[in-house]
């Protein structure tokens, strides 16, 4: 909070542009002198203003390790390893950006002496004609002898323009969280400081939003394809075709910017499945603001006049539509351009991993991006196979229910959400881990059946998996050395299925082990992290509100970054917009990798995942017993 401005010291009336200009350079200059007094030690390369070189090996050295090593996090492979010498730091005199009581800083020129009368009666005050949104003009002046000790504003301008540098920063760092114009007065609101208008706020997505476009972007997806050859290079050269160009499997996926399928903002993105990169991504939109404000209007007047103002708007590069088309149709139309545009990075996606929408897959068929010598394959992805089963099941449930078959409910060998998810787990895991053959993988599948349906009287083990670790609690008290198994509580959950449910449930295995279908699934690849991208990329563009093309483009490029290099990359962008970069930025830019790091490394654990599975599994249980206490359902959405 500020304290009243002086009438002695203040002059009323409105500020000229020269006189703004002035005091700026003024500012400026004093900034310059004051960091010349101390110099910081060097900081890493990726913080030089406007550069695009990589992290100083001293905060930040990515190892070019094998990306195959077993038991690796994702996202360990990606940022490599971050060294533990000590961050440079620019001395006692390089003072860290803070939010500050004007009030209490007022306090602390209070019994200073006046350079001129030599009083201690120096009084700070805040010139508001002189703010620039969070900047305001501060002005040291003795209230005896009415001259000013000093004066500038609270930040320096940026190196791209002469915009204040902590507004642009503000602005960028409430897009890197999800904060738009409106949160950010929240913000301000809260903290008690005057806010930024909204053109302001425009001005600054704007300027970001070029900087995006016209390096940031290249940037990002540049050192993406640059380790991605280093390691094919390094560890599987036999990838590399004789024309030069890379052979790679890739996950594809789509996501929108509203749930459901009319939403006028969609992306599509390419992981490469070995490193675990994004290669590629494409950010699709059918709205543009200013085609719907000015256009739309001019086309019902005269539709000649619109069709000259569409050529110019479009030449101008202002029209954020880029797709014709429906919402659901963005999916397919991203992976045509991505698929495209590979070779132009010598590129060539010839596996890609995908969910169950074939229309994507029979849209690059046809559009045979690298002629029929090298055709695309799909491989499935293991998660949406398996989600299949669980789907099936339920719908088996539901239809035979109005039919007045009875399946679920409480009886023995009844089936259950939990033995539906069990069942799901069971096989998720054969896919996953027999898939040297199909026949191996179709025998694992049937194992689960099987042993879904054994009785002490008929047990049918002899399919599971052998051993102390088998998910089979019949296996594995023989392998314990028990002559007659019997089942006993920590077991896992039992699906155990009657003859009349085992009936209705054996086509859904013989269809879901179809050999063109396993066939498919050999490679136990996943588009898990192509979701794990999308929920970085709406963390920062929230789905319940809408957003324009621009702030996606920006999220997005921002969260594949991230997901990219860490850290790194929101130095990168820092420096593309004009922003300096002290050592507190890269000192809690490297600390946030390192948590990243080990939060994966402990998921990926056994212990982790098998925690997980139980405590999934008893969630579900708890909930149907508490379902089944209050004699059913209390809620079915459209059923009441």
């Amino acid at each position: 909070m500020a304290p009243t401005s002086s009438k002695k010291s203040v002059r009323r009336g409105r500020v000229s542009k020269a006189r703004k200009s002035q005091i700026m350079t003024m500012t400026a200059a004093r900034l310059a002198k004051t960091a010349a007094k101390a110099p910081m030690e060097s900081v890493p390369a990726d913080s030089t203003p406007g550069s695009a070189a990589t992290p100083g090996p001293s905060v930040y050295q990515p190892q070019d390790s094998d990306p195959l090593a077993p038991r690796m996090s994702a996202s360990k492979r990606k940022l490599g390893v971050i060294s533990d010498v000590p961050i440079p730091s620019g001395g006692s005199k390089a003072l860290p950006i803070t939010v500050v009581d004007l009030q209490v800083v007022a306090q602390l020129f209070a019994p200073l002496l006046c350079p001129q009368c030599k009083c201690p009666t120096l009084e700070l005050t805040v010139d508001d004609k002189l703010r620039m949104s969070f900047v305001a003009y501060l002005r040291v002046t003795c209230t005896n002898c009415e001259e000013v000790a000093s004066e500038g504003y609270t930040s320096q301008t940026t190196t791209k323009d002469q915009s204040m540098e902590i507004n642009r920063k503000l602005v960028c760092a409430g897009l890197n969280v999800g904060a738009g114009h409106s949160n950010l007065m929240k913000f301000a609101e809260v903290v008690g400081m005057p806010g930024m208008h909204l053109k302001t706020h425009q001005s600054h997505v704007e300027k970001i939003f070029m900087s995006v476009q016209s390096t940031f972007v290249d940037l990002v997806l540049q050192d993406a394809r640059a380790r991605l050859w280093r390691h094919y290079q390094e560890h599987n050269p036999a990838a590399i075709g004789e024309d030069g160009i890379l052979n790679v499997a890739v996950s594809f996926d789509g996501s929108w910017a509203k749930r459901g399928h009319t939403s006028k903002i969609g992306f599509a993105s390419v992981i490469e499945v070995m490193t675990g990169l994004v290669i590629d991504f494409h950010v699709m939109s059918l709205f543009c603001q200013i085609c719907a404000t000015t256009g739309e209007p001019l086309r019902k007047r005269n539709a000649q006049e619109y069709e000259a103002w569409l050529v110019k708007h479009k030449e101008s590069g202002t029209c954020t539509k880029n797709y014709e088309g429906s919402s659901g149709g963005m999916e397919k139309a991203g992976a045509l351009v991505i698929w495209g545009r590979s070779l132009k990075y010598k590129c060539r996606f010839n596996m890609m991993v995908g969910d169950g929408d074939a229309n994507t897959f029979l849209a690059l068929t046809n559009l045979s991006p690298y002629g029929a010598e090298h055709p695309v394959q799909k491989e499935e992805c293991v998660n949406h196979v398996s989600k299949r089963l669980n789907t099936a099941l339920r719908n088996l449930k539901t239809t035979l229910g109005k039919q007045k078959v009875r399946i679920g409910g409480h009886a023995k060998g009844s089936l259950t959400d939990v033995k539906i998810g069990t069942l799901q787990t069971y096989y998720t895991k054969a896919v996953r881990t027999y898939n040297t053959s199909v026949e191996e993988m179709a025998n694992a599948v049937w194992a689960a059946y099987y042993h879904s349906i054994s009785s002490d009287d008929t047990p049918q083990h002899n399919s599971c998996p052998k051993g102390v670790d088998s998910w089979c609690w019949f296996q594995k008290q023989l392998a314990e050395g028990v002559k007659h198994p019997v089942r006993k509580e920590g077991d896992p959950p039992s699906t155990f299925l009657n003859s009349t449910v085992a009936e209705h449930v054996k086509p859904i295995y013989e269809r879901l082990t179809r050999p063109d279908l396993l066939g498919r699934c050999l490679l136990g690849a996943t588009q898990n992290a192509n979701e794990s991208l999308h929920s970085v990329i709406w963390a920062k563009c929230p789905k319940h509100n809408f957003t324009g093309y621009k702030r996606v483009q920006i999220a997005t490029t921002l969260a594949v970054g991230e997901f990219n290099a860490g850290s790194v990359s929101t130095r990168q962008l820092m420096s593309a917009i004009g922003c300096r970069i002290n050592s507190v930025t890269v000192e809690m830019g490297c600390k946030r990798d390192r948590q990243r790091i080990a939060r994966a490394e402990e998921a990926q654990r056994d212990v982790a995942k098998q925690r997980r599975e139980k405590r999934k599994l008893a969630q579900a249980r708890r909930q149907q017993e508490v379902v089944a206490a209050e004699g059913g359902p209390s809620y079915i959405s459209g059923g009441f």
